[in-house]
């Protein structure tokens, strides 16, 4: 049996780690909502670690001051075999998300959860702009005319996702 127990006592550990993270790393004060503290509830937390890895990264993830279970990340490797058939190089994007989002609601089952559409949208802009400055060399002209936005929006999703 862990150290902080079973149902309201592991609720008050992600509490606790919450606020402990949020203060380390300069956040604004985070809560987590029903959904997420319903997907906390139900997982068997195998040790401390692996609860404050899952709660840090949603710490980051979550663009509120809401934590919601869309916010955590996939657990063990196993929630990676699924893709392990995939050849995502050759499969168009618009099918890799799918595939992404699909195995995202297969692991989130009963649990309500709010925010997915910001989430999702995070998780695939910050990526594109990186990859699309690595891609310029650095320019960010060049960079924002090939997205297809303003040099000045990009400079503010550049500063959003800290890629200055």
């Amino acid at each position: 049996m862990l150290p902080w127990g079973k149902g309201a006592e592991v609720l008050r550990r992600a509490e606790e780690i919450l606020s402990s993270c949020c203060e380390m790393l300069s956040l604004p004060p985070k809560a987590i909502s029903k959904s997420g503290r319903e997907w906390i509830r139900k997982i068997s937390w195998e040790d401390d670690a692996e609860m404050r890895r899952a709660i840090f990264y949603a710490a980051l993830v979550s663009p509120s001051e809401s934590i919601e279970a869309v916010h955590f990340p996939p657990r063990r490797w196993k929630d990676g075999e699924i893709f392990a058939e995939f050849d995502f190089k050759r499969m168009a994007i618009d099918r890799i998300m799918e595939e992404k989002i699909s195995h995202f609601f297969e692991r989130l089952g009963k649990v309500s959860a709010t925010g997915l559409y910001r989430t999702v949208i995070r998780q695939v802009e910050r990526p594109l702009i990186e990859e699309c400055l690595k891609w310029s060399g650095g320019n960010q002209m060049k960079a924002a005319q090939v997205l297809g936005i303003n040099r000045n929006t990009l400079r503010k999703k550049m500063k959003e996702f800290g890629l200055e």
